[in-house]
């Protein structure tokens, strides 16, 4: 037997193969490619601009998505999809964007063609005109109430201040009784006669929330009486003066011993009044203005200095 060659006879047999075909490679799994975002927009707007009453406003956007899509989609090489998500949103904006289009077209038709159709008016008949004769109005200027009391006195301190009635008696009857307990009390009385409708007056009351007017009034308690409350009565008590606020000390007998008016200071604020009025309570005051006999002299002179 040659070298190559099969002995002749009988052979056992030949195992089965396992493959009788060469193996198959093995198989790799690709997952597909992902739908491009502008795609899917694109298409949601498409969809809104036709059952969402968009119109134009959603569709042409769908539109440029939808292109910009298709775009990026073919330069992708397979590995971006949606391209039939993007070609619904262009035609789905493209629907709409014409439908709003033609209603817009449509609209202003008829409101052209309303516009035209409207009459123009022109009036034929003028009504005959008389002389009109313009009413005499006569105004009635109604002057608003004066003031019913006096100016309320302010925060005044521990100086006590006490305003006479005219419901409370007679004013002698009233001025007795202050008088009587300011001296059981130690203290001395000083009167204030003034007018509702004093601006002076009302400055003057105004300057004794000063506390250098209540300190130099020390051990003093002020009576106030309204000129308007008793006018009959003020001639009577000596208080009868021309021109307001006028400022009284009285003895134990009821009479005034001495009276001065606002006119002895220049502004009515409580530099000015104090130290004429500590004068005045101390019985020291010398020269007066508007009260002495000699009223044309205008000097201040205070033996007690404040």
């Amino acid at each position: 037997m040659t070298p190559g060659q099969y002995p002749q006879g009988p052979y056992p047999p030949r195992p089965p193969q396992a493959y009788p075909y060469p193996p198959p490679m093995p198989q790799m799994f690709v997952p597909p490619p992902q739908n491009d975002g502008k795609a899917i927009a694109s298409l949601v707007l498409g969809i809104l601009s036709l059952v969402g009453c968009f119109g134009a406003l959603a569709g042409v956007p769908a539109i440029i998505l939808g292109f910009l899509s298709k775009r990026d989609i073919a330069r992708s090489g397979g590995t971006i999809g949606g391209e039939g998500l993007a070609i619904g949103g262009i035609i789905t904006g493209a629907l709409s964007t014409l439908l709003s289009i033609g209603l817009l077209i449509f609209y202003v038709a008829i409101i052209g063609a309303a516009v035209a159709s409207t009459p123009s008016y022109t009036p034929t008949y003028t009504p005959p005109y008389s002389t009109y004769t313009i009413p005499t109005v006569t105004a009635t200027v109604t002057a608003p109430p004066g003031p019913t009391a006096l100016m309320p006195m302010p925060y005044t301190g521990s100086l006590k201040v006490t305003d006479l009635k005219s419901g409370g008696g007679s004013l002698r009857t009233q001025l007795a009784l202050e008088l009587g307990s300011a001296k059981d009390d130690g203290y001395k009385l000083l009167v204030i006669t003034a007018s509702r409708s004093c601006t002076a007056c009302d400055e003057v009351f105004t300057a004794f929330a000063n506390y250098t007017l209540q300190r130099a009034l020390t051990k003093v308690r002020v009576v106030r009486i309204d000129v308007d409350s008793f006018p009959t009565e003020l001639a009577a008590l000596g208080l009868d003066k021309a021109g307001q606020p006028w400022f009284f000390r009285f003895d134990d007998s009821m009479k005034v011993i001495d009276a001065i008016s606002a006119d002895e200071w220049e502004d009515n604020d409580a530099i000015n009044i104090a130290p004429v009025l500590k004068a005045f309570m101390a019985g020291t005051y010398k020269k007066q203005r508007a009260s002495a006999v000699d009223a044309g002299k205008r000097s201040i002179q205070l033996s007690d200095p404040f």
